[in-house]
Formats: C-alpha cells, structure tokens, sequence
C-alpha cells in the first residue's frame, strides 16, 4: 500500500474480486454509491453488482466505467451537455474522408473509414485535440510528408465539421478528458458521495485514463486489481501487455500484494509458464487432467462436440452458471450453436453483435437499399418476397409471394421485365410501386435522401410489422428484430445530421454505405441458469468451473486488423500512437481464462464454414509446448443422437462398437429405438467401407426384384445406358419410381426443343413419302418449295406440341432456327442484319445445306421400330455369346441406304442429337443406342436384300441451334481411325455388344443395383437426382471392380470405367 492505495493482484479472478471487496467495504462508509467500482470489462458489470450484493449491502456499491465517470466530471466542471454518439461521429468521418478525395489527396479515402477512425481515436486519446497538435505531431514524426498531409488534413476536416456542426453543448469523449483534466475543480467536490475507489482489470491504458486515474488518486483510496498469469513476473510471459499499465499503477500504489487462491489449480502453473523461458516438457510428459482439446473436422462437428460434454455436465448435475462457452469468432458461430444447443435441450444465451443481414429486419432494409442503388434484381425481389417482416402490396390487394419469389428464383438475375409479365396484375402493380419508390429515392437529394429511404421501408410495412414484433418480443431472436430496425432508424439519423449540415455528393450510395457494415448490439438477457456463450474480451475476469475455448483457430484468436500498408507505417513511422498488440493480448486473454478455470476444454475445426482449410492457434502451439497437450478425435458418450455414428469409427471392431452404443443409450444420450437404428447404420457403414459388395450395396434378391419390378418389357437403349451408369439410381427410379419433383420452367427447355426439332426432321421427310421405306431423294424436290414445307412443318410441329412461350429467349431459339429459310414474306423470322450470333442462316437451311450435299446417302426411315414393323415396343433379340436372348426394344432415329455401282446396298443409321457426344462411350459401353440401332437395321436390310448387302454402319448426326449441323464419325470409321479392322467392327458389334446387354439383363435380374464404378463425372454424379442420399465411393472404384470379377457377382461394369479401353483389343488409342 501506498498512500492509502492498493495494487492487488492474482492468477483467479474470483480470489481478486473478493479481496478487493472485502478491503473496500472496511474503507467505505455505509451511504450509497461510496465505493465507485470502475470496470474494464463492461460485460460483468452486473455480475460484480450482484456478487457485491449478495454479500454486502447492495447500494454502497456503483459498478461504471471511466467514459461514464469522466462525462459525469465534465458535466459538473463544464455546462451540462451530450457526448457525441459514435454513429454521427462515424458519419462525420466519412464526410471528411470524401471531402479528403475531392481534394484529389487520396483516392476513396471513405473506404479506409475504419482504420482513420481508429487512428483519430488513437490520436485523440494520446491527448492531440486539434489540428494544430496533430500537424505538430505528424511533421515531428518520421512520415513522409504526403503521408503527413493526408493525415493533417483528415483531423483538420474532421474537427472542422464537428466545431461546425454540433452545436456547443455536445462534445466529444476526448473533449470531455481534457475539460476535466485541465480544470482545477477538486473531485472529492464532484464525486462528494465516494469514499474509495476501485480500478478492475485495465491491463491497457490510454494517456488520457493514465492522467484521470492519477487525478483519482490525488483524491481518493484507490484499489487497483489486476489479473495476472504469473504473479511472480508481473511484465513477462503472457502478461508482457500489462507492462505500460502497470508502470503507472506501481507509480501509483508500489508493489502489489498478491492474492494466492484458497485451493491450488495445476492450470495456474500452466498459464504462468507460457511464453516464458521455461523449458518445455518431454514427448512421454502427460498433459493436465484438467485441460483438453478436440479437433474437429468441421465447425458444425465442432460445436456438436461440445454441446454433448455440456450436455453430460448437467445431465451429471453441473450448474449451468458454472459453464462458460468463449468463441473468438462468435458472429460466425452463433447461429450453428444457438441451432445445436437447441437441438440438445442446452438453455443457452449468446452475447455476440450480429451483423444487420443476420437479421430479418436488417436483411430487408439492405435489400431495399439495394433496390435503390443498383438495377433491380430478381433475387433481391426474391429475398424480400420471402421475408416475414415485408409486406408487399396494399392491404386489399390479392399479392402472391409465393409466386414473386417462386418466379423471381427461376429467372435471371436482371430480367425483371420478364417478371412483371408473368405476374398476376395485383403482385405486379405490387412491384411496380415498389419499383417506383425505390427509383424517386435514387433520385433524391442530400436534403429528402433520408426521408426518401423510410418511405420505401413503409411501402413494405417495414415499421409497422416490426411494432408488431416490439408488442410480443419475449424471445431473443424477437428483440434482435426490433433491436437491428432501432439501430437503422439511428444510424439514419446520424446520415441525416450529417447530410443536412454538409450535403452528400451521392445521396443513395452514401445511405447504403452506411447501412453495409452496421453492427447490432444484442439486447440484455438474464443470465442465471442458463449457459453463457460470449466473446474472448466479454470473458476476461470471469471464473467458471468448466471453460470451453471454441474455434481456436489462427483465423480467429488472435484477431490481427488487416491493415493497409499505408497504416501499418504510420503506426510504425509516429512511435507517440500504437494500437492494441493483438497478439500480445490474446495471449493474456487466453491465459487468464486459463487459470481462472477449474477444467477448460479446447476445440479446432480443420475446415472454415465455407470449407476453407484453417490452422490451429499459434496460442495452442505454446501451449502444447509447456503441456505435452495433444488434439484428441471424438470420442462416445452421452451425444445429441447425430453425433454418435460418426463417433463410431474410432471404436474398432463390431463388438466394441455395439457395446458403445448400448452405453449410450443406457446413459439416456437416446432410446432404444434409436440405438437399434445407429446399430443398424454402423453395421450398414462397416459393410460399405468394404469393397466386397453385401446386402447393404443394394444387392436384392431376384424374387423381390422380380416383385418389385413387375412385368418387364424389351429393355430399352436409354435403360441399358441409366444401369450402366449407374445401378442405383436405376434401382431409385426405374424400380422403386422414385422421380425428382418435376421443375417448373419459364422458358422451353433444351431437352424437349432439341426433341421437337428432330421430331420436324421426321415429320418433313414422312411428309415427303407415301410408305415407309421409300428412299426420299432432296434433290428431285425445287429447293424453295423444301425450304416452304420445312416452314410449314416447324409451324404445325410447335402448334402440336403446345410449348409456345412469349418472352424474348423463344423468340431467339426460333430466330436461331428459321433465320433465311424460304422468305422474309413467309418467315416472320426470316431475320435482318445479323441475330444469329453473327449469321443470318439459321439450323434448318443448314440442314437442308447439309442433306443436299450428302445426297449419296439417301433417308428412307424415320423414327421407325427397331424391328422395322408398326410394333408398339419395336421389340427384337439380342443374341449374347453364350446363347442367352435379351429383348431390346425402341426407335431408331433415321436409317438411310446407298448403293454401290456393283448394286451392293448399304445402310447407315443416324442417331440425333442436340449436343456433341462422345463416340467412345459407346465403344467403351455406356451408350448402345447405336450399336443396337445398328443390329437391329442390319437384321432387317438383310431379310430385304440377302447376299446384296453391305456394311451397316451407325453414326451421330448433332443438329444443335443456332449453327452447329455435323456428323460423326461412324463406329465403323472410328474402330478403323484406331488401327480397327471389318473383323474388329463385326466383333464389337455381334460379340461385345451382346455380351454387355447380357451383363446388364443379369444384373438386373439378379438385383445387383450397387453404386457406379465410373468416375463422377461420366456418371453423372453431381447432377444425378439421388445424390444426396447415394453413399457412392469412388475411391474404391478399381477395388470393387477387382472384387466383382474375382466373386463373380452379378452387375455390369462398364469398359470405360477399367483402366482399359475396347480400342487396346485392337492396338489402337482414343483419339
């Protein structure tokens, strides 16, 4: 003790608090308010309240901090008046910056706001009040002189329009300090009431606090109470952030008396060695019971992790008071845990500000002015359209949200026109209001800006439905609603004070600026009962028996500024301001948290939310190194029920598995029911890490595929293609009938016009001919009269198939299709100058082009049954090498004939299509459309033609809009291209063929429907309907094709999907 003061230290923040309260209630009188108790942590004010009146009488004691004090001092010494609130300061700021860019002294300077404001508040606190002492100070300083300037410049602006536009009797926090500080006026006069006073917890000082807290000190007993790591080296390891403050408090008060806990803690050694020149522990050295950390692979995993260990905390009669969550990155979190521990039955408050899109209200009023300043977009239209807190339309009016955000999803992002005229009239004369409000705001002038934006929040009742929420908010999530409108509504204010004064040289853009970055304090809770989920500096000087340090990843703890370079050397380059040591006080944080615990539990997520990789803190490196403490996996016990099948893996073998999961359940983690289920699942997961395939890879018997598949017809080209690429999702569709919801679509899709294209094709070549199987030859026709029946036929086919749609994306498809065919008296859509990409002959005067100059090849069937009859399924057989016989079954697109001068006839089928395919996925057997189509025209060629045929060859005919008309290769002519022969070509097609349609009917039969052994892609896998409910493991492809075909089990594996390809049975290479 010096001079009546006190400097009181301690590893527990619970053992400091009680003596400084015990020695202050000995020096205070009784009447209220004489012990000014001045907090750092704003925090635990009313937890210091309460512990102080649940031991002493409550009133005697005032829990405040030095910004209140101070304001309190400067009200009695000067007028009476109003701090300057933060936002209008902000605001003010900004005005300055801009004013700064205009001057051509810095480029968007408005969009470093955040790092001047923090280098003003620097400046300000270090006692440089006016322009005068910062040019002083920045021309003394080792900053360039451009640097210099800008800097002077901005404090100059700044303080000029704070002089000039608040009035006298508001000030700034930095005013306040140097009223106070340069008055003669005694604080035993201002304060008459205080007999003591207590300094808690400033472990960092500003020169204004330094010079107030001795002006304390010359008039009142003050106690300082400070928690340390190590007592014993108060400046040194983690505590090395204290050693500024603590040479005014040694000035102040001497040495300090430590306070040494009522029960020894081993983690108080562990924290009073980190950072410090002890010597690590060896490898075999054991970490503390005490302390533990988990890595998880993901946050979700994470915060999973620790809501079961607090749930088996007070399942085993833990209070909930006694639990402390801390999460450095709590905004990021706070939604995933809020879910989970409500998912577990944890009553639970979090202490976070929440970004304004976080909520309802605030997502509503940035998309509004959103709507202001950009062109409109539909999923802006579609978010609000969705949101509780919107109305959109008047009152009486039939508005249809679910049909503005249904429609607004599927359309463009700017096509709003398309929009308005889908819309019933009621939501689209909704819209167009709307619209037109958020244009007159756009419009608006410094002087209505403000006005203009709470007009456009009334036209959706933005107001009106927060009251409503106001006049029921008992929930948390309630009172943030309320809570984010009331920060807009101020942070309003301070735009129009601002605007008013000084005018905006962007109105609208300066608005949503401001609004961008809003933060929304939480507002209160009770705390009592329930667990606290809190930032690392809402933490500091709080005890609890179980801490959990959540998300201690280098990201996060400890949070470094991301400062632009300029900043970072201005702080290097004026050594008089620096900013908090981030690293410096994470390092305190973390280890007086650290001893202030009886057990702590650490967890890391490998991966970010957005699945970024993360590293571990650099703290928990240190750590490590005076502890030995390792990362553990997950590990079984009492769990909310979706932790406990993954948590199954690290038990080895069935038995231990099972045995685990009956200690679950018997510990009330779950009932029965479900342990029977996660047993069933692990079984489930434990065959299918297996390659050997099992009744879990959808291996059925054939009596009940047989049952559930009901009477088969020919097996289809398309079918054989959907098991071969996939035997479950044949399984899901084909047999269980599983089917995707059918999407609605406001425009045509690809698929269905590429269809209707073809299906013209057809229809023009039948219309053509008076049987079929009658060769049509083009060029007996006058070309002008084609061109007019291919126009005709495209009007006929599009009114039968009833896919008319008026928007601009139809009319360009039929542009890209009828552009230069017959004339422009004929063709409304004949075209002029270039819509067709950069050419005015559209797909079917291509066709036509195409067909003329290969008239060797002449058509004479189209869309006929693979056995050439008026068959509904177009049945014939395929003949495997064994014998069996497969029906197959369908339509061949086109069959056309060419005859050699020796009279031979040969055959060609065409198979359409609207995009380019792969020709070696036939050869490799996950396409048999063609080599099928081919058999089945070779069989019916032969029965007409005998020993006068030829070759019968197969081959791809792409007609895609707007220009693209080509052929493929012929399988013939691409088993040829690689080095092939005829004898390859026969073989391909009447052995190779067959023996696949044979694997796949078998596979079928025999109930073999395991996941895909082709590589995702070639599967389809991430567009595949079934997706998120197939457990596919590619990473074991070759290996279960090994096991398939040493077991001999039934199923089908593609060529394509070996190593090989059917082109190596020949010599060849793909090309």
């Amino acid at each position: 003790m010096a001079n009546g003061h006190n400097f009181l230290t301690s590893p527990s923040p619970d053992a400091l608090q009680s003596a400084v309260f015990e020695r202050v209630s000995e020096r205070a009188g009784d009447q209220p308010a004489s012990i000014l108790y001045i907090e750092n942590n704003e925090h635990r004010m009313d937890n210091v309240a309460d512990t102080w009146a649940a031991n002493y009488r409550p009133l005697r004691l005032r829990v405040t901090n030095f910004n209140t004090v101070v304001g309190e001092c400067h009200d009695q010494i000067a007028d009476p008046g109003a701090l300057l609130d933060v936002l209008t300061r902000r605001r003010l700021i900004d005005r300055a910056l801009r004013t700064i860019t205009d001057r051509g002294l810095l480029e968007d300077a408005h969009l470093y706001r955040e790092h001047f404001t923090d280098l003003i508040t620097e400046l300000e606190g270090e006692g440089y009040h006016s322009p005068e002492a910062v040019r002083d100070l920045v021309e003394n300083s080792e900053l360039p002189p451009e640097k210099a300037d800008i800097l002077s410049n901005v404090y100059e602006v700044f303080y000029n329009l704070r002089q000039d536009g608040v009035g006298d009797d508001v000030y700034t926090l930095s005013e306040a300090y140097r009223t106070v500080l340069e008055s003669d006026a005694p604080l035993t006069e201002v304060f008459p009431h205080v007999d003591v006073v207590v300094i808690s917890g400033f472990y960092e000082l500003s020169h204004h606090e330094k010079v107030f807290l001795q002006r304390l000190a010359g008039a009142f007993p003050v106690y300082i109470s400070l928690p340390l790591a190590d007592t014993a080296t108060p400046t040194d390891g983690a505590n090395q952030i204290t050693a500024d403050a603590m040479e005014t408090y040694l000035d102040i008060a001497g040495p300090p008396t430590t306070i040494v806990p009522d029960s020894s803690n081993p983690l108080v050694n562990v924290a009073g060695e980190l950072y410090t020149p002890t010597p690590g522990v060896d490898e075999d050295t054991t970490s503390p019971d005490q302390i533990h950390w988990y890595s998880a692979p993901t946050p979700d995993r994470e915060v999973r992790q620790v809501a079961r260990r607090i749930r088996k905390q007070l399942a085993d009669g833990a209070d909930p008071d006694d639990i402390l969550v801390v999460i450095p990155g709590l905004i990021s979190y706070q939604e995933q845990v809020a879910d989970i521990f409500e998912a577990a039955n944890i009553e639970s408050v979090g202490f976070s500000n929440k970004l304004l899109y976080q909520t309802y209200a605030g997502r509503a009023m940035l998309d509004l002015a959103d709507l202001c300043v950009d062109d409109t977009r539909t999923d802006t239209i579609a978010r609000l359209a969705t949101n509780p807190v919107v109305t959109i339309g008047r009152d009486n009016a039939d508005v249809d949200r679910s049909a503005i955000a249904d429609l607004a999803r599927r359309l463009p992002t700017v096509d709003t026109d398309r929009l308005l005229e889908e819309l019933d009239e009621d939501s689209a004369e909704a819209l167009e209001h709307l619209f037109q409000v958020t244009s007159d705001a756009e419009a608006a002038g410094a002087d209505d800006i403000v006005e203009a934006v709470r007009t456009v929040f009334e036209t959706v009742d933005l107001s009106e439905n927060v009251d409503t929420i106001e006049a029921g908010a008992t929930s948390f999530d309630a009172r943030m609603e309320v809570a984010s409108y009331n920060r807009v509504e101020k942070v309003l204010d301070a735009v129009e004070f601002v605007a008013e004064r000084f005018g905006m040289d962007d109105p609208i853009e300066e608005v949503y600026d401001a609004l961008e970055k809003v933060r929304v304090p939480p507002p209160s809770q009770p705390t009592l009962d329930v667990v606290e989920i809190v930032g690392p500096r809402d933490a500091y000087m709080q005890s609890y028996s179980h801490l959990y340090f959540v998300g201690l990843t280098e990201q996060d703890f400890p949070v470094e500024q991301d400062r632009p370079i300029f900043f970072e050397r201005m702080f290097d380059d004026i050594p008089e301001i620096s900013l908090t040591d981030d690293r410096a006080e994470a390092r305190y944080q973390f280890a007086t948290l650290l001893s202030g615990a009886e057990s702590v539990y650490i967890t890391t997520p490998e991966t970010s939310f957005d699945d970024d990789d993360l590293l571990e803190s650099s703290i928990l490196d240190e750590l490590a190194r005076v502890t030995g403490l390792e990362p553990s996996p997950d590990e079984l016990g009492n769990a909310v029920p979706e932790d406990v099948q993954r948590a199954l893996r690290h038990h080895q073998g069935r038995a231990s598995r099972e045995e685990a999961v009956t200690h679950a359940a018997d510990s009330g983690a779950f009932s029965r029911q479900q342990a029977e289920r996660v047993v069933a699942g692990a079984r489930c997961a434990e065959s299918r890490a297996d390659a050997e395939l099992s009744p879990h890879d959808a291996q059925l018997d054939s009596e009940l595929v047989a049952e559930l598949h009901g009477e088969r017809g020919p097996y289809s080209p398309t079918q054989l293609k959907d098991y071969a690429q996939c035997g479950y999702a044949y399984y899901m569709n084909r047999i269980l009938g599983i089917e995707a919801p059918d999407e609605f679509h406001l425009e045509p899709q690809k698929v269905d016009l590429g269809s209707l294209v073809h299906d013209i094709f057809e229809e023009f070549y039948q219309g053509l001919q008076d049987d079929h199987g009658e060769p049509v030859h083009l060029t007996e026709y006058d070309r002008g009269d084609l061109e007019e029946r291919l126009l005709e036929q495209t009007r006929a086919s599009l009114a039968d198939a009833d896919i008319e749609f008026d928007d601009v994306f139809y009319e360009r498809w039929l542009e890209q299709l009828l552009a230069g065919l017959a004339t422009p008296d004929a063709n409304e859509y004949f075209g002029d100058g270039q819509p067709h990409q950069g050419t005015d002959r559209g797909l079917f005067v291509r066709f036509l082009d195409a067909e003329y100059d290969d008239n060797d090849d002449v058509p004479a069937w189209f869309e006929v049954p693979m056995d050439f009859d008026d068959s509904e399924g177009g049945e014939i057989t395929v003949t495997t090498p064994d014998g069996r016989q497969i029906p197959v079954g369908g339509f061949i697109d086109r069959v056309s004939l060419r005859e050699q001068d020796d009279g031979t006839i040969e055959g060609l089928v065409h198979d359409y299509k609207t995009s380019d395919p792969e020709t070696i996925q036939t050869i490799d057997g996950i396409e048999f459309q063609l080599p099928l189509y081919t058999l089945a025209t070779r069989a019916e060629l032969t029965a007409q033609h005998g020993d006068a045929l030829g070759t019968v060859d197969g081959q791809f005919y792409v007609t895609e809009p707007p220009t693209d008309v080509t052929r493929k290769w012929s399988l013939q002519y691409y088993i040829e291209r690689n080095d092939g022969t005829d004898e390859d070509f026969e073989r391909f097609l009447t052995e190779t063929v067959p023996s696949r349609v044979g694997a796949i009917a078998d596979g079928i039969e025999n109930g073999a429907f395991q996941t895909t052994t082709l590589p995702p892609k070639e599967a389809g896998c991430h567009y595949c309907d079934y997706r998120d409910v197939c457990d596919v493991r590619h990473h074991q492809r070759q290996e279960i094709i090994q096991q398939m075909d040493q077991s001999g089990a039934s199923g089908y594996v593609p060529q394509r999907a070996r190593d090989g390809s059917f082109l190596d049975t020949i010599g060849g290479e793909d090309e």
